[in-house]
């Protein structure tokens, strides 16, 4: 599975579970975990300037995890690895573009 389509799939989740918040930018990092599992860093960039923060945690985050993972899982011969999201604030990148996140 490439980069396009898994970020493809966290941004139609986020945009599921989280439509108030707007969606800035998902960064995809895959990599190999110390055990040497597959990994996947998606770094989830979210404009947070109507104070909704709070509104990121609980349930939601735990429903698009499982729904991320899910969907990398479907087809096991393109599984790119267990999904770790990050959630930043775009007010928490100060300078930084949301491509360095």
């Amino acid at each position: 599975m490439n980069e396009e389509i898994m970020r493809g799939i966290t941004e139609t989740a986020f945009k599921r579970f989280f439509g108030h918040v707007e969606l800035v930018r998902v960064n995809v990092e895959p990599r190999t975990s110390h055990y040497g599992d597959p990994v996947v860093d998606l770094r989830i960039v979210y404009d947070d300037k109507r104070g909704k923060l709070a509104s990121l945690g609980g349930e939601g985050v735990l429903r698009m995890r499982t729904e991320v993972h899910s969907k990398f899982q479907a087809d096991p011969e393109q599984y790119p690895g267990f999904p770790i999201l990050y959630f930043i604030a775009l007010s928490e990148l100060g300078r930084l573009s949301p491509e360095a996140a």
